[in-house]
């Protein structure tokens, strides 16, 4: 029987004491930083942000708790505002990848969080290249930071890839007005 409010006796458990040390009360070498994009978006970020609010996702800037960069919830993409142009552009399509790939439940069942992660990055890799941003070094970082590799990466290909093309596709569909099917496919 669990001891209520009004009882004489009542526990509590599972407090402990520990010491939390601030990174400026310790020495040594600077702790490594992950990479940043290089390069400039352009009106690419301007077109990323568009075809996801066409898409039907809500964008927002806002502060993330946790230190994340972004984060993608159910048809929400949240991103952090102080971010410079490239980073946010690569972490939106990190962030729509998710969107696009994970957001069914089944597929979330099917993977890891290694998996997903991976994944997302991958695609944002890709998406940054065509549009002349190198990720390179950001891309690896955070995927080592998930500790993905090259293996979990090959079984993940069709998916990145399949989702990578459909969001350079609308980027470049959105101010390229082919004229006939056959520049449609050839541009894809």
């Amino acid at each position: 029987m669990r001891a209520g409010p009004d009882d004489e006796a009542s526990s509590i458990y599972g407090f402990k004491i520990v010491y939390v040390f601030d990174v400026t009360q310790t020495e040594g070498d600077p702790l490594p930083e992950l990479a940043n994009a290089i390069g400039e978006p352009g009106d690419w970020l301007v077109r990323l942000e568009e075809s996801i609010r066409k898409a039907g996702v809500t964008l927002e800037y806002d502060h993330i708790p946790g230190g994340a960069q972004g984060c993608s919830v159910k048809g929400k993409i949240t991103v952090r505002p102080d971010l410079p142009p490239n980073e946010k552009f690569a972490v939106l399509a990190h962030e729509w990848a998710h969107e696009l790939m994970h957001k069914d439940h089944e597929r979330r069942k099917e993977t890891t969080r290694q998996i997903r992660e991976t994944e997302a990055e991958a695609v944002a890799y890709t998406v940054c290249l065509a549009c002349g941003i190198d990720s390179t070094a950001r891309s690896a970082d955070y995927i080592q930071l998930y500790r993905g590799n090259e293996e979990s990466l090959k079984e993940s290909l069709v998916c990145v890839k399949k989702t990578a093309a459909q969001i350079i596709y609308t980027l470049r569909m959105k101010h390229e007005r082919p004229t006939s099917m056959r520049a449609m496919t050839l541009s894809a």
